[in-house]
């Protein structure tokens, strides 16, 4: 009974450790993706939740692209700030914060022009979806931090 107990946490150990492992791999494939190729993934992935026909997806994509782009060279300055240690004064993060907010109900608006009513409530519910598994990803972090 006791080897049995034994061998059933060590199997369900290696799986955690596993899955932990391929999460680990999938974000650093992402990471890896050309603006290009993450807009294209993205565009397969809403052609199939949406249903989105031929012009959708052309204008759509474009719209992601344009975005990804833009997301690509934030990035960029990001990571040039985080190399030469260099920190934003409050005055710079806010207009960042701005910025990002701009962009966001730009790319929200041009997204409504295209897509239909239904499509956009499809869409406003999978964003919702993403953002709560963003908050329990966040707060299991937050959980392994004070564990440590």
């Amino acid at each position: 009974m006791k080897k049995l107990i034994v061998l059933a946490l060590l199997v369900v150990g290696i799986t955690a450790y596993a899955q932990e492992e391929n999460v680990a791999s999938r974000r650093a494939e992402f990471e890896k993706m050309t603006p290009q190729q993450k807009t294209e993934m993205a565009l397969k992935r809403l052609t199939s939740e949406l249903g989105l026909n031929e012009k959708q997806q052309k204008e759509i994509g474009k719209i992601m692209g344009e975005r990804n782009a833009l997301r690509a060279k934030n990035m960029a300055e990001r990571k040039v700030m985080k190399e030469t240690g260099a920190k934003p004064t409050p005055e710079e993060r806010m207009a960042k914060k701005t910025r990002r907010e701009d962009e966001e109900k730009e790319f929200q608006s041009k997204m409504e022009k295209v897509l239909t009513t239904d499509q956009i409530k499809k869409w406003d519910n999978m964003k919702k979806v993403r953002k709560a598994k963003m908050e329990d990803r966040k707060e299991d972090r937050k959980e392994q931090r004070k564990e440590k």
